[in-house]
């Protein structure tokens, strides 16, 4: 029987991870095979759903049980670490962090949650260090840890690294506009407005509705005080609206930002009168 069982949990387990079918019918069944064997992998594996489901009390609870009755791991270690993060409990988030990171290999998971946690303490350099050790070791690099690497910088009044960190990010995946919009909003915020505007200019011409992006680059002339060109955007973008098809020139989107591009060209006439 327990032959059995040890063949079925697996698949079950793997059932569960990918968010199929009810929470606790899953929690209740695990925790039936737990009392049956109450040394086995099931608690670790109720303290992952845990985690999973954000239950983090409930996973910490588990996998301490486990970590008791079954030693330690890099992944038990993680668990706690995480589920001791999201309860606030940094410092035994940190411990059981440090005891994964001081090993010899690379663990993408583990230094990710070590910046968070860096970056949750206000440790911003400390948190930057850790997105870039994940930045050079990564085999593969996800967007958002260059922009957790900027946003690191940013808090931490770096700007010329966030700059820095933002355009190495196109220079690693090419125009992306998630990367391309944060770099808009920080040249912005500083006053950079001709390093925004040629940003910008990139995701006007990648865009395939270019309508907001010319609006967005009105703006930024109106600010770099080049009412010329802003009113020429401005006037384009009731030309693209114009153009697009009724369904779409219909829809609330399209409406507000005709309405509001309106209302900037009646300012800008205003103005000079």
């Amino acid at each position: 029987m327990r032959n059995l069982i040890i063949l079925v949990i697996p698949l079950f387990f793997a059932s569960v991870m990918s968010g199929h079918g009810d929470y606790h019918d899953r929690i209740a069944l695990l925790n039936h095979q737990i009392t049956m064997y109450p040394d086995s992998v099931e608690l670790f594996q109720a303290g992952e759903l845990h985690l999973y489901h954000e239950e983090y009390r409930l996973a910490v609870r588990d996998l301490q049980h486990y970590g008791r009755v079954s030693g330690m791991s890099d992944k038990l270690y993680y668990g706690l670490a995480k589920g001791y993060f999201h309860l606030g409990s940094y410092r035994k988030c940190a411990n059981y962090l440090k005891e994964i990171i001081t090993t010899d290999h690379f663990d993408f998971k583990s230094y990710a949650l070590m910046a968070q946690y860096k970056s949750a303490i206000k440790e911003y350099d400390e948190a930057a260090l850790y997105y870039q050790k994940i930045i050079d070791s990564a085999v593969f690099i996800r967007p958002d840890m260059y922009l957790n690497l900027a946003n690191s910088y940013g808090k931490g009044k770096k700007l010329a690294d966030q700059i820095r960190a933002l355009n190495r990010a196109l220079e690693h995946f090419g125009f992306l506009p998630v990367i391309n919009v944060e770099l808009v909003r920080v040249y912005e915020e500083n006053g950079q407005y001709s390093e925004a505007i040629a940003c910008q200019n990139q995701i006007v011409d990648q865009s395939h509705r270019k309508e907001f992006a010319l609006f967005r680059r009105a703006f930024l002339f109106k600010y770099q005080g080049d009412l010329k060109a802003c009113k020429s955007d401005l006037e384009l973008v009731v030309c693209h609206i114009a153009q697009l098809p009724p369904s779409v020139r219909h829809r609330m989107a399209s409406v507000q930002l005709l309405k509001d591009t309106l209302a900037a060209l009646e300012s800008i006439e205003h103005d000079h009168e």
